[in-house]
């Protein structure tokens, strides 16, 4: 869900323009007065995470290890139904010489020289294939938004993924609207939260 805006910029950590993350997304047609259904379905009995079936997961955060070397996380894709994964805080090199992403890198135009980066996400319980790309990495405790997938290399079970706060920026800088569902909540990984109001002033400025 969106709302008209006037001007946004990035606000918190690593731009997209300075790390060269891929921003894969596509907005087909804009329409107002959507309601999304952001509840959890489908979830396997025996799916060993804190996500329960029903469970509301409309919230996200900006991606932050905080000293963690990974993040166990879970995404429904359109191909592999529930997997869960490990979202290694180490970036991957997206560049014509990569044997396994020579494809990608020539599709958004990198080169050696001037390669893109992406987090990776491993899936030992079952890969990310293609038809999973869109999908959205869940904290597998909290169910909030970290990570959009785009990529995929089924022989290492591995995905490629961007993190969710630079895909919303830049979805927000492209059209002029500011995402007001999902909402932010930045997460204390070490066990607690805080709410962070995302709203409009009278002018259209988005307010952070």
């Amino acid at each position: 869900m969106m709302a008209p805006l006037n001007n946004v910029t990035p606000t918190h950590g690593r731009t997209a323009k300075l790390y060269k993350y891929p921003l894969d997304w596509a907005l087909i047609k804009l329409r107002e007065n959507v309601q999304l259904n952001n509840t959890i379905e489908d979830l396997p009995d025996d799916f060993r995470t804190g996500l329960r079936e029903g469970q509301c997961v409309d919230k996200w955060s900006h991606l932050d290890f905080h000293g963690m070397n990974e993040l166990t996380v879970a995404k429904k894709g359109a191909r592999t139904g529930w997997t869960m994964g490990r979202l290694r805080d180490e970036y991957f090199a997206i560049n014509p010489q990569s044997e396994v992403a020579e494809t990608m890198a020539k599709s958004f135009g990198y080169t050696t020289e001037d390669y893109g980066i992406a987090y990776s996400v491993y899936s030992p319980d079952g890969p990310i294939e293609e038809g999973d790309s869109g999908s959205i990495l869940l904290d597998a405790k909290t169910g909030i938004w970290v990570a959009l997938v785009y990529g995929n290399f089924n022989r290492a079970q591995m995905g490629l993924v961007t993190p969710i706060h630079l895909t919303i920026e830049d979805i927000q800088l492209k059209t002029g609207y500011v995402v007001v569902s999902p909402a932010c909540e930045e997460i204390d990984w070490s066990g607690g939260r805080r709410e962070v109001q995302l709203e409009c002033s009278s002018n259209g400025d988005a307010i952070f």
